[in-house]
């Protein structure tokens, strides 16, 4: 979206490209002492009619053994004209902690 009241366009490809204007709005909860995300709301929606679409996710976040924040668990449901058409659940866990090392060697000839 580039401008305008409406905060996302949603484009239907199985729909010749329709295109919903989607209201948005949602909720950034913080841990009270450091501020750290725990949980991004967010509801977009356009509620006109039979056509009534509302997109809504939830992403909960936890921070790592290792200090890095990382997403817990997402969900989302999709509404139309008032009925749940998809609902999805994430949940992740057991991240590890990776690490590297390379040497880059240049030899030059004499």
């Amino acid at each position: 979206q580039l401008d305008g009241p409406e905060a996302l366009t949603l484009i239907e490809a199985n729909k010749k490209d329709e295109a919903h204007r989607l209201h948005v709005e949602g909720e950034i909860w913080v841990r009270r002492n450091d501020l750290v995300p725990l949980r991004i709301t967010l509801a977009a929606s356009n509620l006109e009619g039979t056509t009534a679409i509302r997109e809504e996710a939830n992403v909960n976040y936890t921070l790592s053994p290792y200090g890095a924040l990382l997403p817990a668990l997402t969900e989302h449901r999709e509404l139309r004209a008032g009925n749940v058409t998809a609902e999805n659940k994430f949940t992740y866990a057991n991240f590890h902690k990776f690490g590297a090392s390379s040497d880059i060697k240049f030899e030059v000839e004499k």
